[in-house]
């Protein structure tokens, strides 16, 4: 039972517009679901900022598309609709089974309850819109209205157009001739070029990700740079030198002053035709007549203008850093032409400089005017973040370098870097520099019971399970620690989370609190010769295939001709990550030398976060020869410890 010709075979439909109506439609979808993904992925990695980025322009814009795109999708699917609409004859004789002209009303009244009965929805093969046609060709056979429409315009509710369409017409699902070729073909393209935005995606997230992970690691280049590099008497300084100068940090550093250099290129030339008219200006002074005047005002224009002044600015700056290396480096000549000849070195120890220099730059009267008007460049302060992140990871692994040499110089140097570099302090140890931080902490914790502090209780070595102690020994020391300004940091806090409306159990939870400390052992043998230093094959047999082993040889007999008594046994770190917590044991592994006699055991424990804190303190012990000694076999405990909510000792790789 059809009504319809085959509506396909007009001249009036407009074919062409289907596979537009197809690429809008595809578009449409697709920029949706990208603009919602963009809003996922930026509500997640920064929530603060999400009204920002939907406020921006690109996003706008997109915005903007998607509603353009979504309307003329319409207005096509309505233009090619009303087209199919005039070829389609609505016959009601046809409908209803009739033979045409009948006009008879009980036989039309007849057939009408015939064929409600067989398009009904309860009735086999029946459907709603067979019913409804049903009862559109009843009403243009026997209402008045209905009909005249029927006549007229060929439908009994009127004439049939639409102004706007955004349902999925059939003609794109189920298109038929050249153009079903044509959409199949477009069909296709889409889908190849949406595997191609696919893979281009994957490909972007997956260098994304090694690149972040790049970022989080050392590379081996970096490895053998500090190892060939650190000595014992390496200061602070130098090591922050050698640290902004790593091969991978430099090349990193090249890659924004590369980007940087593109950025100022690009504003100079957008500004070039504006410069170039002031130097034509400043080149040809006249007089009120329009005479040359010869060019006796050039030296103060000079002295005026800001490329000048910038140009000055500059040398004066420069100067500045190369008597600051000159200190740094020892008055290295080698060192200080390297600096000032190589863009990358330089802008890293600005970086340096300003980290160790902090708390004058952040208190700088034009830095504080500047802000309000947000006239500071965020850029900087975005690479000042990559580079400190950059150079933490870069004392981890000197740190590492320092625990295969065993040299207790060394590591006591670059904790004590870690701490300068963290506070923003051009020295750990200067009185000045200790008495500014302390009284810092007095200022902001109220008092001077939050000034970082220590205090060690009971504290002594043994072998556990054992009464003495015998060389080669895995010996344990357990030391009582007290945290005098655990309170004041606890209640400090509390008000800040209070003020900044968080929930003081989530500020003071697992995770928002950490405080490094490291424990630094060596001995020396009391009444006996120096005989501490390792052989090469022991050297060998601790760090076997080590990246260290590049260390040239000079290098190598600095650390050889270490004394005794700067030789480390361990290097032990333990982190307090409860704010709140007090007292506690802390439990530090190591071998004892091998060589029997009577030691004095050199405690260090530094902190990587404070300054003025350590504390120091020895212990003399009786190491004896196991073979004097009888004992039964033990299994060794390997565990190490930090400080645990209770004051017990959790475990932790060392």
């Amino acid at each position: 039972m059809s009504d319809t010709t085959n509506a396909l075979d007009g001249d009036d439909v407009p074919y062409h517009l289907m596979p537009v109506a197809a690429i809008l439609g595809t578009y449409s979808v697709a920029a949706t679901l990208h603009a919602l993904h963009q809003i996922y992925q930026t509500f997640r990695s920064s929530p603060t900022t999400t009204t920002t980025t939907l406020k921006s322009t690109p996003f706008l814009k997109q915005i903007a598309s998607i509603l353009g795109t979504t309307i003329l999708y319409g207005l096509v699917c309505a233009r090619v609709n009303n087209s199919l609409a005039t070829l389609t004859i609505f016959d009601p004789y046809e409908i209803l089974s009739l033979a045409p002209g009948t006009a008879d009303l009980s036989a039309i009244k007849a057939a009408y309850r015939n064929m409600a009965m067989l398009t009904h929805t309860d009735k086999p093969g029946g459907s709603d819109e067979l019913f409804q046609r049903v009862n559109m060709a009843y009403r243009a056979l026997t209402e008045e209205g209905s009909k005249e429409n029927w006549e007229m315009y060929g439908h009994p509710d009127g004439k049939q157009t639409q102004s706007i369409a955004f349902a999925l017409p059939g003609w794109l699902l189920h298109p038929t001739g050249n153009v079903a070729l044509v959409l199949v073909v477009l069909y296709l393209a889409m889908f190849a070029g949406l595997a191609y935005y696919v893979i281009q995606y994957t490909k972007q997230t997956t260098e994304k990700e090694r690149k972040n992970l790049d970022d989080q690691t050392v590379a081996e280049g970096d490895f053998q740079y500090l190892a060939e590099h650190l000595r014992p008497d390496s200061t602070p300084l130098h090591v922050l030198f050698y640290l902004a100068t790593t091969p991978e940090s430099l090349r990193l550093t090249h890659q924004q002053l590369v980007l940087s250099d593109e950025m100022r290129a690009s504003r100079v030339e957008f500004l070039k035709p504006k410069n170039q008219t002031k130097k034509v200006e400043k080149e040809a002074p006249t007089d009120e007549f329009g005479m040359d005047d010869g060019g006796w005002a050039d030296d103060d224009d000079d002295d005026d203008d800001p490329h000048v002044q910038a140009e000055k600015k500059a040398a004066e700056e420069k100067a500045t850093l190369a008597k600051q290396v000159a200190e740094a480096a020892g008055k290295n000549n080698v060192i200080e032409r390297c600096v000032l000849e190589h863009r990358e070195a330089r802008r890293n120890l600005c970086m340096i400089l300003g980290r160790l220099n902090a708390q004058t730059l952040n208190t700088h009267t034009e830095l504080a005017a500047k802000g309000p008007k947000n006239q500071i460049d965020l850029t900087y302060f975005r690479a000042t973040l990559e580079f400190r992140q950059r150079t933490g990871l870069l004392l981890e692994a000197a740190l590492r370098v320092a625990a295969s040499t065993k040299s207790y110089r060394l590591y006591k140097t670059l904790v004590e870097t870690a701490a300068m570099f963290k506070i923003g302090a051009t020295s750990a140890t200067s009185k000045k520099t200790v008495r500014w931080f302390q009284q810092a902490m007095t200022k902001t914790y109220g008092g001077e019971e939050g000034v970082p502090k220590i205090q060690l209780g009971k504290r002594e070595i043994s072998t556990p399970g054992e009464e003495e102690i015998c060389a080669g020994d895995a010996v344990e020391l357990e030391v009582e620690v007290d945290r005098v300004h655990a309170e004041r940091f606890t209640k400090h806090k509390m008000e800040m989370a209070v003020r900044q409306g968080v929930n003081p159990r989530v500020a003071l939870g697992p995770g928002m609190y950490r405080e490094g400390w490291w424990i630094l052992v060596r001995a020396k043998r009391i009444g006996g010769e120096d005989d501490g230093d390792v052989s090469e094959e022991e050297e060998e047999k601790e760090q076997p295939n080590s990246i260290l082993d590049s260390r040239n040889e000079a290098t190598k007999k600095l650390f050889k001709a270490e004394q005794e008594e700067n030789r480390l046994l361990t290097a032990w770190p333990f982190m307090v990550q409860n704010v709140t917590q007090k007292t506690g044991k802390v439990k530090v592994r190591f071998m004892v030398p091998n060589k029997p006699g009577k030691y004095k055991f050199y405690i260090d424990i530094k902190s990587q976060e404070f300054l003025g804190c350590d504390e120091s303190f020895t212990i003399e012990k009786e190491v004896l020869d196991k073979a004097d000694v009888e004992r039964k076999d033990k299994e060794e405990d390997g565990d190490n410890g930090e400080i645990g909510e209770e004051g017990e000792v959790s475990k932790k790789t060392n």
